[in-house]
């Protein structure tokens, strides 16, 4: 029996369930990072905040599946597979920031800096994916956090050309489209850490 089909035990899920149980609040595996709840400011900081913003258990346990799969085919973490690993992340991360920043309103009546909240979300998914992908971004990296920056602006731009419409609108929104591909590229050749995951696989939580 390989090593993914023993840590794909059945039991594991179980066995953490249990150890769940008796965590403190705040640091169950399916509860939300205690730093989102210390960024929204002590009158915050309540145990129905929390659960306002629990992680989903279930997307977390599809997480350990898809990183099962990929630990048991190595060849998925390899060559030019490098290079789509880095895409998705970076992706990621940059829907996030852009949309996250575009609902000014939602984090205003939360209380959250969205900036902040990304970032610390940033910094534990990427302790996560430490455990799988051979590479991780450098999120502390100032060149990065301007480019999310721009990306930022020039979303809004272009939302602000699509509410123009008409012909001037569309191409306001085509040279921005392409001034996001080139701000994009730019985030994705910068320097990477490389990352030697661990012998045994299971994504644990990282808070």
């Amino acid at each position: 029996m390989g090593r993914a089909e023993l840590t794909a035990n059945p039991r594991v899920p179980i066995e953490r369930e249990r150890s769940a149980a008796t965590a403190p609040p705040g640091l169950r595996v399916g509860a939300a990072h205690p730093a989102a709840s210390r960024a929204a400011g002590p009158s915050h900081d309540t145990p129905s905040r929390r659960e306002d913003w629990e992680w989903c258990n279930d997307e977390y346990r599809h997480g350990e599946a898809f990183a099962l799969l990929m630990r048991a085919q190595p060849q998925l973490l390899r060559g030019l597979n490098r290079y789509w690993i880095r895409f998705f992340v970076l992706a990621v991360y940059a829907t996030m920031y852009v949309r996250d920043h575009t609902r000014p309103v939602l984090y205003e009546a939360l209380g959250i800096d969205p900036t902040t909240f990304d970032y610390q979300v940033f910094a534990i998914t990427t302790e996560i994916s430490r455990q799988v992908f051979p590479l991780t971004l450098e999120t502390d990296d100032p060149r990065f956090r301007a480019g999310l920056a721009d990306l930022l602006v020039v979303a809004q731009a272009s939302a602000a050309a699509k509410a123009q419409g008409g012909v001037i609108g569309s191409l306001k929104r085509a040279g921005l489209s392409v001034k996001a591909a080139l701000l994009f590229a730019r985030l994705y050749f910068l320097p990477t850490s490389p990352n030697q995951a661990p012998e045994r696989v299971r994504v644990a939580p990282a808070w």
